[in-house]
């Protein structure tokens, strides 16, 4: 598959695009020695991906004021960029999530009609930690640990308003039926299927390093929002037959060595790009 079709099929937003870099050089081995990524980093993935340089300045601008991104100077006064602190956790959380856990958690909030911003905090919360509506104000997920959730709860002031239940599995008929109806089971297994296929043929083993690099970084986001993001968060004994979630989800760790050197080569030549001005 090649570029222009992966894209057309699997777009990534210009917000996710330019927080790639700064998620690939926080999450993998081999990346967490190099430097924070800089404009030309977040520059060159986003025009990769068909987004000019202005509209990248205008959405950095936006997410700093919204602190949906981080960023600092380093000792040369070049801007770095990296994720904020729930950012980190809450995808540190959901990649290190398990689908052997048994039974499940659900969520019940309630707000006053004055409490706008709060509940679509805990929406925004609710959403990055996995969790799925399931019911008027009513959430759910397999079973999540407690402690990073509640943290970003107590962080945002919802202590009070949103409530966390751990349910045992009822494993009944009728309550898989519900599940399988309420997550479109059916959809969702030919999107992971087929998301599966086509991220094979496209990061091939064929291509050039810096090709192969800038695919990679694209894949990221659309990679973490069908794993993680957008997963049915069921334990594993709810899984239907044929369904490639367990074996999409170590596609990134499952890459050759000797491709992450060539992403590290990558990166370290748009480094040499860095505007000591920026």
């Amino acid at each position: 598959m090649n570029k222009k079709e992966f894209i057309k099929k699997y777009p990534a937003t210009l917000p996710e695009l330019q927080i790639s870099p700064c998620a690939f050089r926080e999450t993998f081995l081999l990346t967490k020695n190099l430097p924070y990524p800089g404009i030309q980093h977040l520059r060159d993935i986003c025009e990769y991906g068909n987004y000019t340089y202005g509209a990248l300045r205008t959405s950095l601008s936006r997410a700093i004021k919204a602190k949906e991104l981080d960023f600092f100077y380093d000792k040369d006064k070049v801007k770095r960029f990296r994720l904020t602190k729930t950012q980190f956790d809450v995808s540190k959380e959901l990649m290190t999530d398990n689908a052997d856990a048994k039974d499940f958690s659900v969520v019940i909030f309630s707000f006053t009609t004055e409490q706008e911003k709060q509940r679509r905090d805990a929406r925004y919360l609710l959403n990055g930690y996995g969790f799925r509506l399931f019911a008027q104000n009513t959430y759910i997920r397999r079973r999540i640990k407690r402690e990073l959730f509640e943290k970003s709860l107590k962080e945002y002031g919802l202590m009070n308003n949103v409530f966390l239940l751990d349910c045992l599995d009822p494993g009944t008929v009728e309550f898989k039926e519900r599940l399988y109806s309420q997550f479109e089971m059916d959809k969702t297994l030919k999107l992971i299927n087929t998301f599966y296929k086509d991220l094979n043929n496209f990061l091939t083993d064929d291509l050039k390093p810096d090709e192969f690099s800038r695919r990679l970084l694209y894949v990221g986001p659309v990679y973490y929002n069908f794993c993680f993001v957008n997963e049915v968060p069921i334990p594993e004994t709810y899984f239907p037959k044929g369904y490639l979630i367990k074996e999409l989800k170590v596609y990134l760790q499952s890459i050759p060595e000797y491709r992450w050197k060539d992403f590290v080569n990558y990166y370290m030549n748009i480094e040499k790009q860095e505007n000591k001005n920026e």
